[in-house]
């Protein structure tokens, strides 16, 4: 299990430098841009990408055929992605999260608007990556391909149109219910996500490569 996730870090680190480049620029932007959230938002929802990313690569260069003849299960190949996903997702959590503090400092924006920010996104990456990947181990990443971009373009959509009603009076109703249901916004990600390895391993343990 350390060798593949290893193996996808080394990956990333060589072929994903342009993911490290983009969500470094959106939040430089966030951090300058008052009452516009999406630059905030979108980094978390962009790092979910890069498991998909690794998985093409690993197809285009036919790594499940090599991978079979060594002594690791298909379920472990799919553990490594979502490892090295959560991994970026919370090195970016952190750096988005220390972005809108010093945004909310040259603002005067109050810390519980920064706080229930950082709080949705943790649901939105977590989803990103669990509605998307079992997908892709289905389907493989030509044919989910499609459907992920969908469901990432919803959720850019989502996260740009909530910058409009987090900043208004309806923002404040917003923000004060999000508070009230924090503790079921963060658990049912986390359970979903679960849901999510487990259909991948079942999906990738029925793919036939050839």
């Amino acid at each position: 299990m350390k060798a593949l996730v290893l193996k996808d870090i080394y990956m990333m680190l060589k072929y994903c430098r342009s993911f490290f480049m983009i969500i470094a620029v959106f939040t430089l932007i966030s951090i300058f841009t008052e009452n516009n959230l999406f630059f905030a938002m979108y980094p978390c929802l962009f790092v979910s990408l890069i498991p998909n990313s690794l998985l093409a690569y690993d197809e285009r260069s036919k790594w499940e055929i090599y991978a079979s003849t060594m002594p690791v299960t298909r379920a472990q190949m799919v553990s490594a992605k979502y490892i090295v996903g959560l991994m970026m997702q919370g090195i970016t959590l952190i750096v988005s999260s220390i972005a809108l503090v010093v945004r909310s400092l040259r603002f005067g924006e109050s810390v519980i608007q920064s706080a229930a920010l950082i709080g949705a996104m943790i649901p939105l990456m977590l989803l990103t990556t669990a509605l998307g990947l079992p997908v892709m181990f289905r389907f493989g990443v030509e044919k989910g391909r499609i459907f992920y971009y969908v469901l990432v373009g919803l959720l850019a959509a989502l996260a740009g149109g909530s910058s409009f009603f987090i900043t208004g009076e309806t923002g404040e109703i917003l923000k004060n219910t999000a508070f009230a249901i924090m503790p079921a916004l963060v658990l049912l990600p986390i359970v979903i996500n679960a849901l999510s390895w487990y259909l991948s391993c079942v999906f990738y343990k029925k793919r036939e490569f050839n």
